[in-house]
């Protein structure tokens, strides 16, 4: 498997042809993970892809010892993968950090900062923008903007911030900051609205559904959390 991805390097074509031979390489491997979980396939097919950008076409694998799910709508694919934890806890000990995310879904709940958000979104790597830029940019009001561009670069987060910030001198000593996107962490965003979007809309379909799950998810609240 190794070997198989790494020829993609060496084969003809440009850096970005290969790089997407290389990920839709590792979408038909996850793919066949998934098909392999049904003991009667014994040959590789190509996984189907739902048209209807309105409904949701599902692939799902589960047992007591993890979670495999894909959504396989047309320009809405991905993939997620749980290992079930191996600590008395198991997946509770996941939830001890669910109280860090209320300010991050506060913000996703407002769809002027959402407005911000996205326009820091189109930014490259190397490019910067002033409160005053991104308000001008969204229409979203000057002090709302900057509110949630403070929040994203200093206040959530613990080690590392969606974003971040400079401060850049002008002429005449006058100071501006402008932000930047963390391009490492804004992906887990996009996992992260993909992964609502699912939890939320009914799916219409499963394409190979697996449910081998004899546990429940938690075994039992800890004394701590019980009322």
């Amino acid at each position: 498997m190794v070997s198989a991805l790494n020829k993609i390097w060496s084969e003809e074509g440009d850096y970005n042809t290969r790089t997407k031979i290389f990920m839709e390489k590792i979408h038909r491997i996850i793919w066949a993970f998934h098909i392999s979980t049904w003991k009667d396939n014994a040959e590789y097919y190509d996984r189907p892809i739902s048209a209807d950008e309105n409904g949701e076409l599902d692939s799902a694998f589960l047992n007591d010892f993890g979670y495999s799910f894909m959504r396989l709508n047309k320009n809405h694919e991905y993939y997620l993968f749980l290992k079930q934890p191996d600590c008395e806890e198991g997946f509770l000990k996941w939830f001890e950090g669910a109280g860090k995310i209320g300010p991050m879904l506060e913000l996703l709940s407002d769809p002027d900062s959402v407005r911000v958000l996205l326009y820091m979104y189109t930014l490259a790597s190397n490019e910067f923008a002033g409160a005053a830029t991104v308000s001008k940019e969204t229409g979203v009001d000057i002090k709302k903007t900057e509110e949630t561009l403070v929040k994203l670069s200093s206040q959530i987060g613990v080690n590392n911030h969606p974003m971040f910030s400079f401060r850049i001198v002008q002429s005449g000593g006058k100071e501006e900051t402008v932000y930047g996107i963390d391009k490492t962490l804004s992906g887990l965003l996009l996992g992260v609205v993909a992964l609502l979007d699912s939890y939320v809309t009914a799916s219409q379909s499963y394409s190979m559904q697996i449910n081998n799950r004899q546990k429940s998810w938690i075994d039992k609240l800890p004394p701590r959390l019980k009322k």
